[in-house]
């Protein structure tokens, strides 16, 4: 396709959304989706909102607790879309992902509009405010919940557990399910299940330490970057805590490309 035949096709799509706008009805729920869905099932359908916008095959979706990074292996860049931040409606028969009034899909590579029948993207747009409502809870759940642990082990207690044989058993399994998950490169599977046992075990260093580097698999240095400090906070004294500081060094470098 030529340079002019993309713009004129790229012009059609924006003519249509702008008639179907405004004669169509927009799905923008304020007090949250109006749909109950799992945050399990809600990453699915989000991932299933996104694949039909690129036509790149090395696009890629990775949904974790706080993000979703759509990334471009070819081209090596990511675009990272912060869950808390998020505002997403359907206008007409399109879908609008935006972070403080930036249209986050329109600077994704390989990004082409996509036209949903409106029960798909009410469904969609229910499963994207799912997703923000659980990052919000989590985010702030996870915190409170680190504090205490990284309190108590100043005060040599231990809470949920500090090393892997001290883990509760539910923990355990989370654990044994996310190091699964990355033999089988499913990084985005793994950060979940690694979150799902330091909910557990919120005072297991090794946990924070595993979840950031599978993060910064899928391009969510942020978050990846939080959950390294953590760890240092929790085992300053680690034999690996130099190594550990240099990749927060270098995951803030990568953050800003």
């Amino acid at each position: 396709m030529t340079g002019l035949a993309r713009f004129a096709h790229r012009a059609l799509w924006i003519i249509a959304a702008v008639i179907v706008s405004g004669c169509a009805h927009d799905y923008a729920p304020a007090d949250g989706p109006r749909i109950a869905i799992s945050v399990e099932d809600a990453r699915a359908v989000v991932k299933a909102s996104l694949r039909p916008s690129f036509k790149r095959l090395s696009t890629a979706v990775f949904v974790t607790t706080g993000s979703v990074t759509i990334v471009d292996t070819e081209r090596n860049s990511a675009v990272r879309i912060p869950l808390r931040d998020v505002d997403v409606f359907g206008s007409g028969h399109m879908l609008f992902v935006l972070v403080r009034g930036q249209d986050i899909l329109k600077t994704a590579a390989g990004f082409n509009p996509v036209w949903y029948e409106q029960k798909d993207l009410e469904k969609y747009v229910d499963a994207w405010l799912t997703l923000k409502q659980a990052a919000i809870v989590v985010a702030a759940n996870e915190q409170t919940r680190f504090e205490e642990a990284l309190r108590a082990a100043k005060s040599g207690a231990a809470l949920g557990g500090t090393a892997e044989q001290a883990l509760p058993e539910e923990a355990r399994q989370f654990k044994v399910q996310a190091e699964g998950a990355v033999r089988d490169k499913q990084f985005d599977e793994a950060a979940n299940y690694y979150g799902r046992a330091l909910a557990e075990a919120p005072g297991w260093a090794a946990g924070y330490f595993n979840r950031a580097l599978t993060l910064s698999e899928v391009w969510d240095f942020p978050d990846a970057i939080v959950d390294m400090k953590r760890y240092l906070a929790l085992a300053p004294d680690a034999p690996d805590a130099r190594a550990a500081q240099d990749k927060i060094y270098d995951w803030q470098r990568r953050s800003k490309q």
